[in-house]
């Protein structure tokens, strides 16, 4: 299993610098960059796309009030929604959304005749329109984390050497050794050329890729069977 300091140790012998015996910790000047530079790399390759290790999923019971709460409290390390998750499990129906503020005023201010439960953000908090106290919604997530400690638990940002990449750990050293040539003052074009042309390929293949028929209905639309036979309009 690929480290942090795994990470580093590479980067520090592709560039020809001693390696410091710890990073985190360390009050040697290259180990402090180095890892500052991690941190860079490991927040910025997380918003480069939608990865699949990334993406997480979550459940909330939902409360009697518009109010939901905190949506890092409901989804723990969360970034940005992915669109078309949303479902009201208990009645088996898709929320609405997200709003955006001059659609959710327009329901705020005018009869609301849709079945369907509409969501929005808001100051950081998840509203939930006409919400039903009890029930539970669900939704997919893209979320910040990018690298977990080494018993397993989720973390947005790297806090000792022990530490292991959610991400490629190969982008990551890429990312890490143009960064550092930067940051020296020394050429980096060649190292950053091929840093983006590997996050590219990785964004192209990562996940795979559904089959598109421009016939078919949503994908978060529920499948109604029809028997074949002649019917009368």
């Amino acid at each position: 299993m690929t480290t942090l300091a795994d990470i580093l140790n590479a980067v520090c012998d592709e560039t020809g610098i001693g390696r410091p015996t710890q990073y985190f910790g360390s009050t040697d000047p290259t180990a402090r960059q180095l890892v500052a530079l991690a941190q860079t790399e490991g927040q910025d390759l997380a918003r480069r796309a939608r990865w699949e290790n990334l993406i997480r999923e979550t459940t909330h019971t939902v409360l009697a009030t518009e109010d939901q709460g905190a949506i890092a409290t409901i989804a723990p390390g969360f970034r940005s929604f992915i669109s078309q998750t949303q479902w009201n499990r208990s009645r088996q129906w898709p929320l609405e959304g997200p709003d955006t503020p001059q659609i959710w005023q327009t329901r705020k201010a005018t009869v609301n005749t849709s079945i369907f439960n509409a969501f929005r953000l808001r100051g950081g908090h998840l509203f939930i329109n006409s919400p039903t106290a009890g029930e539970t919604v669900a939704f997919e997530y893209n979320s910040k984390y990018f690298c977990e400690s080494a018993a397993g638990t989720d973390q947005t940002a790297w806090a000792a050497d022990t530490d292991v990449p959610l991400l490629d750990d190969f982008l990551m050293k890429l990312g890490l050794i143009w960064r550092f040539k930067h940051k020296k003052g020394l050429d980096y074009g060649e190292d950053f050329r091929l840093y983006e042309e590997r996050v590219a390929e990785a964004v192209a293949q990562d996940g795979g890729a559904t089959v598109l028929n421009m016939a078919d209905p949503p994908a978060y639309a529920p499948m109604i069977g029809v028997p074949e036979g002649s019917w009368d309009l």
